[in-house]
């Protein structure tokens, strides 16, 4: 009996939780305050100095300190609705920003965006960075829609007060790519992107570090139309950049790295992903500022390049310690678990260790049936992994009924990958084969061969669409509920700062 590969299908699953688990999530511009003149106020001028100071170092976590004094001085030394407490507010809620304290930022946000709409203009450019502070928030917490109209309102507005040629309006379109990308609608992110860089580097050059978060972008959504030559360039232009900018250990170097990780692991060039992974674990492990998430993404990230390089002792030791850290932070049922308890799974199975996988599928199969429901892609997928397992162990009749199982969980969802569908075709054409049903495994077959085919032709017919007119994407903002939550997150640098 011809088996169905472990190693084969870990390839396509590890790759995704690197992507679903991976480090920072996606580059996106909030805007910080720029100081005016101040009344004389020696220590309001060495906090924000000193603030400043560790944001651009990529110390985020201790520039929240200074930052709270600053903004205490300054709500003794200004009325509750001056700008300058305003600008004040954005510069504290960023460092939150920075380090994934969005519960934190939300509320100053917020209270700054109340202070412009009383003491400013409604075209006040101001206005038009609140919306998009706030608009770069509900990007990263998943609240993709109103992430959608706050960034139209900012680019509307400060289109409008500034000119379509000012780097402002620039970082509010590369924030637009973003979130075209995170709604699948890749060929509109790179044409977005591509006008988002024409009127940065007009501004600011070419090579200026604050390009690197829309280079990011840029190669992701490069990547998602398979421009893989196209995404490599652009990470390893984003990377030379950072490399000029930064000190060695400056955070967006670790973004970086893990980027082009991504990148050849999804090529298959484990080789090249290794040192790049190496070093993204060096550097969280090394810096106090670095999220715990972040932490446990990394040690995943690793384990996937020591899983596909065959080094599954070491693979195991590093899919147990990322599960130990998330289960620490998220709780034992957590639904990001599953993805770290499927890759662990097929390590197992890929040592033959298959009560140990089939305990670890289990698992991951319950913590998607109740976190994500039973009709998730998900809860597909873990089906289908468990079909494989059971397939080369010689359980025809269980595997058969968990491919079948599978497909009509894949089958009813809107959120299915097709790739996925057509591969649990093959996995049950392998089963039907084996079973000697073999005209209902050529059904199978062609069933998936039919997909694949129709992804190719939806491909080329994407990479060919013509360029997007922003107008029409800010007069109708309404483009969905928000991507699929397995499917890869583009990777983010930390807050920028635009003077």
């Amino acid at each position: 009996m011809n088996h169905v590969s472990p190693q084969r299908r870990m390839r396509r699953n590890l790759v995704c939780a690197s992507a679903a688990g991976v480090l920072f999530a996606a580059a996106c511009w909030p805007f910080a305050a720029t100081f005016v003149a101040m009344p004389p106020s020696d220590d309001l001028i060495l906090l924000n100095h000193r603030a400043a100071e560790l944001h651009a170092e990529g110390r985020y976590a201790d520039a929240i300190t200074p930052g709270l004094q600053a903004t205490a001085i300054t709500e003794q030394l200004f009325e509750p609705f001056s700008p300058l407490l305003a600008r004040t507010l954005d510069s504290l809620a960023m460092e939150y920003l920075a380090t994934g304290r969005y519960a934190e930022a939300e509320p100053l946000y917020l209270r700054a965006l109340a202070i412009r709409e009383t003491s400013l203009q409604p075209n006040d450019p101001e206005f038009g960075s609140s919306l998009n502070n706030l608009a770069v928030l509900y990007q990263k917490t998943g609240r993709l829609d109103e992430a959608v109209r706050f960034n139209s309102r900012a680019l509307d507005i400060t289109q409008r007060a500034l000119g379509q040629a000012h780097p402002a309006v620039g970082k509010i379109l590369a924030n637009l790519s973003l979130l075209l990308q995170l709604h699948g609608r890749h060929a509109d992110a790179v044409a977005v992107a591509e006008r988002a860089m024409t009127v940065l580097t007009g501004a600011m050059g070419d090579n200026h570090p604050d390009l690197c978060t829309l280079l990011d972008t840029l190669g992701y959504a490069y990547l998602s139309l398979k421009r893989t030559d196209e995404a490599e360039s652009t990470f390893l232009r984003a990377l030379s950049i950072r490399q000029r900018a930064h000190q060695p250990t400056h955070p967006d170097l670790a973004v970086s790295h893990n980027n082009l990780s991504f990148l050849y692991l999804k090529q298959g060039r484990y080789a090249d992903a290794e040192p790049h992974s190496v070093k993204v674990v060096a550097f969280v492990e090394l810096n106090s500022s670095a999220q715990s998430q972040q932490f446990d993404a990394a040690l995943a990230n690793l384990a996937t390049v020591r899983a596909m390089q065959g080094r599954l002792g070491e693979a195991e030791q590093l899919y147990n310690r990322s599960l130990s850290k998330r289960e620490k932070i998220l709780g034992s049922e957590h639904a990001d678990l599953a993805v770290t308890l499927e890759n662990l799974a097929m390590v197992y199975q890929l040592q033959k260790r298959y009560s140990e996988a089939k305990s670890a599928y289990l698992r991951a199969l319950s913590i998607n049936e109740a976190k994500r429901g039973a009709q998730h892609p998900a809860v597909g997928t873990t089906l289908i992994n468990l079909a494989t397992l059971n397939f080369n162990q010689g359980n025809l009749a269980e595997a058969e009924q968990l491919a079948h199982r599978a497909l009509q969980v894949l089958e009813g969802s809107a959120k299915t990958s097709p790739k996925v569908q057509a591969e649990a075709l093959d996995v049950l054409g392998h089963i039907l084969a084996a079973s000697g049903r073999v005209s209902e495994a050529v059904r199978a077959r062609r069933r998936s061969r039919l997909i694949k085919q129709n992804m190719q032709a939806e491909l080329k017919q994407t990479a060919m669409a013509g360029a997007l007119k922003v107008g029409a994407f800010v007069a109708a903002p309404q483009i969905g509920a928000g991507r699929n939550s397995i499917d890869h997150q583009p990777l983010q640098a930390s807050g920028l700062v635009s003077e």
